[in-house]
C-alpha cells in the first residue's frame, strides 16, 4: 500500500486567533480557544485549536491564513494541491506589519468594520491590545468632550476579525468583508469559500 504522511501545523507566536481558518473549514475541524486571554499571556491555551480527527488536509486554512502560521505538509514537503490543482485562484496580497509580534501579515480583503459604541462595557481594550496592525485605539479628548470608546484606522484595518474574537462583550465589533482579491483559474469550490468569508462576522 502507498502511504503518505499529512501534517497540519500552527505557529501560535503568530496566530491572533482572527478565526478565518475556523469560518472556511470545510470538515469544521478548527475551533475558537481563548482568543483574548490567550494572547495576553493569561492562559497556556492556543488561540485555536484544530482536531486532526476532522481535518482532511486539504490545506484551505493556510491558503486564506493572513498571518502565515498555519503550514500543511505533505511528505515532509509544503505542498498545496488544492491550489496546484486550480481548485483556487491565487489570492493577490498586500503586506503588512504586525506591529504587536513584530511578524508580517496580509491584507487580501475589501469591506469595512463597524463598532458599536452603546455595547461597549469599555475599560477592558482587548480588541486594542490585540489588534496585531494596530488599527484600532482609544481616542484622545478633553475632559469636557464625549467621544467613542474605541476608534478605528479603516486604512490600516486588514479585516482579519481579530478584535471580534476577542471582545468579552456581544454585538460590539462586526467584520463585513465585501470583496477577496484574487486571479487566476478555480472550480465551483472558490464560491462556496467566498460566501463564508462575506458572511459579517460578529459575536
Amino acid at each position: 500500500m502507498l502511504k503518505k504522511h499529512l501534517k497540519l501545523t500552527l505557529d501560535r507566536n503568530k496566530c491572533v486567533g482572527c478565526g478565518i481558518c475556523m469560518a472556511i473549514c470545510p470538515m469544521e475541524a478548527i475551533e475558537r480557544g481563548p482568543v483574548g486571554a490567550s494572547r495576553k499571556g493569561l492562559t497556556k491555551a492556543p488561540t485555536v485549536l484544530i482536531d486532526h480527527k476532522k481535518c482532511s488536509f486539504c490545506g484551505i486554512c493556510e491558503i486564506f491564513c493572513p498571518f502565515g502560521c498555519i503550514e500543511l505538509t505533505i511528505d515532509g514537503e509544503h505542498k498545496l494541491i488544492i491550489q496546484e490543482n486550480k481548485a483556487l485562484p491565487k489570492i493577490e496580497k498586500i503586506e503588512v506589519d504586525c506591529v504587536e509580534t513584530g511578524n508580517k501579515a496580509y491584507k487580501f480583503f475589501e469591506g469595512e468594520i463597524i463598532i458599536k459604541p452603546e455595547n461597549c462595557p469599555g475599560g477592558c481594550s482587548t480588541c486594542i491590545q490585540i489588534c496585531p496592525v494596530g488599527a484600532l485605539s482609544i481616542p484622545k479628548k478633553q475632559s469636557w468632550e464625549k467621544s467613542a470608546k474605541i476608534e478605528v484606522d479603516k486604512e490600516k484595518c486588514i479585516l482579519c476579525g481579530a478584535c471580534v474574537n476577542s471582545c468579552p462583550a456581544k454585538d460590539v465589533i462586526e467584520i463585513k468583508r465585501e470583496k477577496i482579491n484574487f486571479s487566476g483559474e478555480h472550480t465551483e469550490i472558490w464560491q462556496e469559500i467566498i460566501d463564508k468569508l462575506r458572511k459579517p462576522q460578529k459575536i
